[in-house]
């Protein structure tokens, strides 16, 4: 089963909650774009790079689809959050929960570069900054 539809329409909400710059959403909408959606490095994942490999994993393996990416480095390692969509419409309700205004609660496959056997799916806190995230927790 592939990544559907219905996964992107979920994403598309969602990254107009998080307040996204509009870069990143109609990218997303017209043509399936990710984005690194940190102040620091905003910009589109190219498709012969690393992180495009990990996206296409991560959505063929786990058919969890990728609509978003952020760095944060902590002291378990450096982290790529690749912000998803589950596969199972029972759990899209998850994806992302306002926390308070400007802090988000979001699904996320989390790569942990420096020690990969401690990646994981989870929710990460992130944080709205002038339209781009911030992972806070």
């Amino acid at each position: 089963m592939a990544v559907t539809q219905n996964q992107k329409k979920i994403a598309l909400k969602y990254l107009k909650e998080l307040n996204v710059k509009s870069a990143a959403i109609e990218a997303f909408e017209k043509d399936g774009e990710v984005y690194i959606l940190d102040g620091t490095y905003f910009e589109r994942i190219r498709r012969d790079g690393k992180l495009y490999s990990k996206i296409t994993e991560i959505e063929l393996e786990e058919r969890a689809l990728v609509y978003g990416v952020i760095f944060s480095s902590t002291y378990f390692g450096f982290m790529i959050n690749f912000l998803t969509v589950s596969p199972y419409p029972e759990d899209w309700h998850l994806t992302v929960s306002k926390l308070s205004p400007g802090q988000h609660l979001a699904y996320a496959y989390v790569w942990n570069t420096d020690a990969p056997e401690l990646s994981e799916f989870g929710s990460i806190v992130v944080e709205e900054k002038g339209g781009y995230l911030e992972r806070v927790i």
